[in-house]
């Protein structure tokens, strides 16, 4: 995606324009005077297709941050909420098999967090015996 693309042609039609600092503090507000803006399908399209890591922040087209994030991952997808990375969903374990329910942080990140506490654990242990 081009520069030019993050950049849409309608923008400076909708209300949010006279209030962009409503678009970051209340975002109920933000929502309801999204679903009122005239170019709201467009905004929606426009935002939904930025490039991952170009995201505007605040409410966009009546879609918080992580509505976003939601609705541009497919079902093979997810976002780990450690590392903050796009990651197949193999990437993260299962955490009830019989449910095929998926944690959401990623393997990696569990397994770090897993050595940082066994090293901690091991401090511990060794700081009681001195």
């Amino acid at each position: 995606m081009t520069t030019a693309a993050l950049t849409p042609t309608w923008e400076g039609v909708g209300p949010c324009v006279t209030q962009p600092d409503l678009m970051f503090n209340d975002w109920t507000a933000a929502r309801r005077l999204c679903n009122g803006c005239p170019v709201l399908d467009q905004c929606r399209e426009w935002v939904l297709a930025l490039p991952y890591g170009a995201d505007p922040g605040g409410v966009v087209a009546a879609l918080s941050p992580t509505d976003r994030a939601v609705q541009t991952l497919d079902d093979t997808e997810r976002e780990c909420r450690t590392c903050y990375e796009i990651k197949p969903l193999h990437a993260f374990a299962q955490w009830t098999p019989s449910r095929q329910a998926r944690r959401y942080d990623c393997r990696a990140c569990v397994a770090q967090a897993r050595r940082s506490a066994d090293a901690d654990a091991l401090i511990t242990a060794m700081e009681g015996t001195q």
